[in-house]
């Protein structure tokens, strides 16, 4: 009877616990209301529940740049470099890393970024402004 309850009262707990994903679909919903500190928020959560969730990193990343403080933007260029570790073929990743590196006046990182995201295919007509 003790173990029944004992297992009962946990029931609820094990309810609320929430996914890598599930934090990733809440974070994605609060940036698109431009709410980017709570996404952030949630985007870690998701990458605690599984490090080795790229997306969590890149949207955390995106979310970081939107905030538009340079100390926001280290920590994008390190969530967009953590997403390159396996993902090193998406120019998408080193263009938006490039954007994060002239953020911070890092001229010289962001030209080999913007370069290496055309050199893999990235069409896009911002990257040549």
């Amino acid at each position: 009877m003790k173990r029944l309850l004992f297992l009962i009262s946990f029931l609820p707990s094990l309810a609320l616990a929430q996914t890598s994903q599930e934090y990733l679909y809440r974070a994605n919903d609060l940036a698109k209301q431009k709410k980017y500190t709570e996404a952030i928020a949630d985007f870690t959560q998701s990458i605690k529940k599984d490090t080795n969730n790229t997306k969590a990193y890149l949207y955390r990343g995106n979310a970081y740049t939107n905030l538009k403080d340079s100390l926001d933007n280290a920590k994008a260029i390190a969530d967009f470099t953590q997403v390159l570790r396996t993902e090193p073929r998406d120019g998408t990743v080193y263009f938006y890393r490039a954007n994060a590196y002239a953020s911070t006046r890092d001229y010289a990182d962001a030209i080999k970024d913007f370069t290496t995201s055309i050199e893999l295919g990235y069409k896009k007509v911002d990257i040549y402004h």
